[in-house]
């Protein structure tokens, strides 16, 4: 139950993550018809949300040699209950072909795990005639260059990783696929069996049980066990050593139960030999 409360939690957050929204908008705040070479372009992003800012949005662009990155201001103001992230964004026109209508380099945030896109803006651009000026401008070495940051998802996608293996954990260790040979060993089948005689409890279930476990382990190990074999069955089978002492109580009242009358069947003994054959279950799945 633990375990499924956890898969639980994780698949929530996931979903909380996703389920922020966010209205964003921005403009050109110097527009005019017909921008030239060297001229800068400021942009003003706004993203408003009703969640909290955990840090500051981070702007990602990607690398373009028609327009660099000159500088950017940010803030993040509170107004009602609203919270409100602006970003002046500078570029240097840097074109070397014919006048003609451009885009603005795609505007994407990184803020709390998820990435936001922007609208995407376009602007006119004049190519003036040949001078001393334009010869300068493109020949330029001088110019500041674009602080670019660069396209970074890893830790995004670290996280969904995580969250995925840890959700196949969960699902390796609590469901049953009996198509899979690893999932359909010994112990894993008499699991399923003795979790339908667990259910229904009585003294005839509980026999019926221990028989069931014992077979398993001679499966399992490919000889009858019992006190006089089993260290060496274990020293031979690693994986099972961590319960080798609760092995050796099994064997030794499991034997008398199957070889003589006496039973020691009670609602909590029952409860034990599930809750061991689930732990054997666990321990056959081991690579």
């Amino acid at each position: 139950m633990k375990n499924i409360y956890i898969f639980l939690i994780l698949i929530s957050l996931s979903l909380i993550a996703n389920a922020v929204s966010y209205e964003k908008n921005n403009s050109v705040l110097n527009i005019k018809y017909g921008f030239k070479l060297g001229d800068l372009i400021e942009i003003q992003d706004k993203i408003i949300t009703d969640t909290k800012y955990i840090n500051t949005p981070e702007l990602i662009i990607k690398k373009n040699k028609d327009i660099k990155l000159i500088s950017q201001t940010k803030n993040i103001s509170r107004e009602a209950d609203k919270h409100i992230f602006t970003n002046k964004v500078i570029y240097q026109i840097y074109i070397k072909s014919e006048s003609g209508n451009f885009a603005l380099p795609t505007h994407e945030y990184k803020i709390n795990n998820k990435n936001i896109v922007m609208p995407k803006k376009n602007y006119w651009f004049t190519r003036v005639a040949e001078s001393d000026l334009n010869n300068i401008l493109l020949n330029s070495i001088n110019q500041k260059k674009p602080d670019l940051t660069k396209v970074e998802m890893k830790y995004l996608y670290i996280l969904y990783g995580v969250i995925l293996l840890t959700m196949l954990i969960l699902l390796y260790k609590n469901f049953d696929f009996p198509l899979l040979e690893r999932m359909n060993g010994p112990f894993a089948k008499a699991h399923r069996k003795i979790k339908k005689l667990h259910k229904k409890n009585g003294k005839d279930n509980y026999i019926e049980s221990i028989l069931i476990l014992t077979d398993a382990f001679n499966k399992t190990f490919k000889k009858n066990i019992d006190s006089s074999n089993y260290e060496e069955i274990i020293a031979k089978n690693g994986k099972y050593k961590e319960i080798k002492g609760a092995i050796k109580t099994y064997i030794n009242l499991s034997s008398i139960e199957i070889y003589s009358s006496k039973t020691f069947f009670t609602k909590i003994r029952f409860n034990e030999i599930y809750r061991f054959t689930k732990i054997l279950r666990t321990i056959e799945r081991k690579v």
